[in-house]
């Protein structure tokens, strides 16, 4: 029986507002749009790192990894390798079916293009 001007259920509670996707979408293109914009800068800065072999075979250097062909392949593969996968481990976040991880996605690309430098930093300079 339904009386007039009574309380009729339970009260109605409001729901919050989410934000759309399109926010978060153009945030994670500026992160990938950045992150891109840095493995050019590491590709750059990956072209000088063979100058430091050029000592090699003066005052007992030839016994570093930079000198024989392993830290060679090294110098010029990680940074360049992380330069062209980090971007595309970035770019896999906007598949679908990946959507829901595109942060770690982005995230993961960045700690590829400056691992792959920093290895490389490694070799050329740690004095191994």
């Amino acid at each position: 029986m339904v009386i007039a001007g009574a309380p009729q259920g339970a009260p109605t509670v409001a729901t919050p507002t989410r934000r759309s996707g399109t926010a978060a979408t153009i945030g994670a293109v500026l992160a990938v749009v950045v992150l891109i914009l840095l493995a050019v800068a590491v590709a750059g800065v990956a072209m000088f790192l063979p100058m430091a072999i050029a000592n090699c075979g003066i005052n007992d250097t030839d016994d570093l990894l930079a000198c024989n062909v392993a830290g060679q392949l090294v110098l010029l593969g990680a940074p360049f390798g992380g330069a062209v996968l980090g971007p595309v481990v970035a770019l896999a976040g906007f598949l679908p079916f990946l959507r829901r991880w595109r942060g770690l996605l982005v995230g993961a690309g960045y700690l590829i293009v400056l691992g792959g430098l920093g290895l490389a930093f490694l070799v050329a300079f740690g004095g191994f």
